[in-house]
């Protein structure tokens, strides 16, 4: 098994002041066939008196504690002239005005394997003791020490106990396997950096399923929709919240074929002429809702958000525009139909008149064409697809495996 080996990036950085350098002395990477993860930690030593450390890298943000001429720090980053350091347990940043190198030192920590499904964690060494939370298969945590038939081990900050059953004895995935983890809160912002100070790149949502890459602190580094940047790791599970969760929906839930009933649930109005032809998504993870109406589609219902205020509700549920499929509810005509949608408009441009040719280019670089919007002034160019069972995309005219799995999810929730 490959494992990490981090590293400072050389003897000679680690020696130097960092004052206003702006590089980041963050560990490195490298493999190596130990199962141990060896971290070279910088520390560094405050050369002033009540010297603060803040909740961010400049004089605005608040300051946490004072540290004296001498206390030694432990080097996270550095932002700028800023450093981000610990000290007693606690995180924050200090001007590299006041701050010098003076030492590294290497910790070699041993990482293992969950090997079960739904392991409880526990505060103590016993079955009396309460659980933390249950961990899933795969799950890598940080082996501290034995007792008996326990296992002591860290995850994420929080120290506890699983039975050594289900501890392997060392890692066993691939170093470039990832761990997929859930969202479990709404509009949670994923940054440019693991700390509120860092600018907000998307908000995910309730289910929403990410890739986690690494920890830094109480965030964690994931990718989303091939977009990586940082979430508040009180946020992530390995579990999803929704999988186990009865729906809210009441009634029943209607399946049709699109190839023979569905094309005819929603009333196709090529020019939005007649706006009561609109109909409310529900996504199935938020409960959010918003209205669109039907403006074309042969193999799928291609829709548009029928307001600004939908289109912004819609991006609100996948974190801007995106492709990313999401389960939903179709209401129209006091029925239910589950389906699959994604959130990205394109092939139209609000702009141009609808069902023209345009020689601009439409939206999502679809290039000139026929202009597929409909719907003026919703803030959104061109249409977004909605997928029901057994439909099929337009270009290769196969059926799409996301949406499908999406509405196979819906079917086994509501039979």
């Amino acid at each position: 098994m490959k494992l990490l080996k981090r590293n400072i990036l050389a003897i000679t950085l680690a020696s130097m002041h960092i004052m206003g350098s702006g590089y980041n002395v963050n560990a490195l990477e490298t493999k190596t066939k130990s199962n141990n993860i060896v971290r070279t930690i910088t520390y560094m030593e405050v050369t002033g008196n009540s010297v603060n450390v803040r909740t961010g890298p400049s004089t605005s943000y608040t300051s946490i504690m004072k540290l004296n001429k001498g206390d030694k720090v432990e080097y996270i980053s550095s932002s700028g002239n800023w450093s981000k350091v610990r000290y007693n347990e606690k995180e924050g940043y200090i001007s590299n005005t006041y701050i010098k190198s003076v030492s590294t030192t290497s910790t070699s920590t041993d990482i293992r394997q969950i090997t079960g499904n739904s392991v409880n964690f526990r505060k103590g060494p016993g079955t009396n003791y309460s659980v933390i939370r249950s961990f899933q298969k795969g799950t890598k945590v940080e082996f501290i020490s034995k007792e008996n038939d326990w296992v002591k081990v860290n995850y994420n900050g929080t120290v506890g106990y699983v039975f050594s059953k289900y501890v392997s004895d060392k890692t066993n995935t691939d170093d470039n396997t990832h761990i997929t983890k859930y969202v479990t809160g709404n509009s949670v912002n994923v940054r440019t950096g693991p700390s509120t100070s860092y600018t907000s790149i998307m908000k995910l949502n309730k289910g929403d399923k990410v890739e986690y890459i690494s920890s830094s602190g109480n965030w964690s580094k994931i990718m989303y929709n091939g977009k990586t940047g940082y979430m508040s790791s009180q946020y992530l599970s390995t579990t999803n919240p929704i999988e186990n969760t009865k729906p809210e929906t009441q009634g029943e839930v209607l399946f049709p074929d699109w190839f023979k009933e569905g094309k005819n649930i929603l009333v196709r109005d090529d020019y939005a002429s007649n706006l009561n032809n609109a109909f409310t998504v529900e996504d199935y993870n938020t409960g959010k809702k918003f209205k669109l109406i039907r403006t074309g589609g042969t193999n799928h219902a291609d829709v548009e958000p029928l307001t600004a205020v939908d289109t912004a509700t819609m991006k609100s549920i996948w974190g801007g525009f995106s492709w990313t499929r999401r389960p939903v509810l179709v209401h129209v005509n006091g029925k239910v139909y589950g389906a699959s949608m994604t959130g990205m408009p394109h092939s139209g441009l609000d702009s141009e008149p609808a069902r023209e040719y345009t020689s601009k280019n439409r939206s999502d670089n679809y290039g000139p064409g026929i202009n597929y919007d409909s719907v003026k002034n919703n803030g959104a160019d061109g249409h977004v697809d909605i997928h029901f069972l057994n439909s099929k995309t337009h270009s290769s005219n196969k059926l799409d495996t996301a949406h499908q799995n999406n509405i196979q999810m819906l079917m086994n929730k509501f039979k």
